[in-house]
């Protein structure tokens, strides 16, 4: 009797440590994106979880907030750094380094951060801040990021996704943690950025423009998927009310290009 009240305590230990190794954030989704609350130093801020970006990007509106605000001081300039902007045109950024961001209660300490000179650049969460999560799992349908083991660490995660193009194939990817339905074919035609959102959602039921990290993967993956162009594919994500990003499929190049330009178009949506 003892021996099975003991095992069911170690069974209730077991289980309050396993459910406390995790950390669930909820996430909001933003025009096609999800968006994170941080604590950047104490201020309160809303990234763009972002794998593709390098590092932690602020716009020169926060940067120049925080500067005012002693959320940031001369002491956590780093340096410069040269940086492309939407038209593709090179410019010189600053860098900085953060001394604590706050995500989901859990902290990280001096992370790698750029402003951008542009008053306008979104809040990126990018792999200065993502690669010290350990192992995490991303579930786009649900908008939520999972630390899995429960807090900070340097280490890189490997998750896995399944791309079902006529018969299915497994990828290997570090953005996705969920299954992906890839049409087989492009569109026949080339399409401007809001005739290709309504030709992906004319396919019916959560057919959808890919993600920036969704286009990301599957140029990675291009060889195994199979019929691609070398040439621009629409994201659903937007720079502003005129522009919107695109993947390249030849040198695997993230642009961005005005709206009523023509490009390539391949639908995506949840495995279910």
């Amino acid at each position: 009797m003892h021996f099975k009240k003991n095992i069911l305590l170690l069974l209730l230990i077991l289980s309050s440590i396993i459910g406390n190794s995790q950390t669930v954030i909820k996430m909001k989704n933003k025009n096609g994106v999800s968006v994170i609350p941080c604590k950047v130093n104490g201020l309160p801020l809303n990234f763009i979880f972002d794998t593709g970006a390098s590092s932690v990007s602020l716009s020169m509106t926060e940067a120049s907030f925080m500067y005012k605000n002693g959320f940031l001081s001369k002491q956590d300039i780093t340096g410069t750094q040269n940086f492309s902007d939407a038209n593709g045109d090179i410019s010189e950024g600053i860098t900085v380094n953060i001394k604590e961001i706050e995500i989901g209660g859990l902290k990280l300490y001096n992370v790698e951060a750029s402003i951008v000179k542009n008053n306008k650049a979104p809040l990126l969460l990018g792999q200065s801040a993502i690669s010290k999560l350990g192992e995490i799992k991303l579930n786009l349908k649900d908008n939520t990021l999972t630390i899995l083991n429960g807090k900070m660490n340097n280490a890189a995660d490997s998750i896995t996704i399944v791309g079902i193009i006529g018969t299915p194939k497994r990828l290997r990817a570090s953005y996705l943690s969920y299954d992906l339905v890839i049409t087989q074919y492009d569109f026949p035609e080339k399409m401007n950025w809001n005739d290709a959102k309504k030709a992906c959602i004319s396919l019916g039921k959560d057919w959808r423009l890919p993600t920036q990290d969704e286009l990301k993967v599957m140029y990675q993956n291009k060889d195994q998927i199979g019929e691609f162009y070398n040439i621009n594919y629409w994201s659903s994500i937007e720079q502003d009310n005129n522009l919107a990003w695109l993947q390249g499929f030849y040198l695997g190049l993230k642009t961005c290009s005005n709206k009523n330009v023509k490009y390539g178009v391949r639908a995506v949506r949840a495995f279910y």
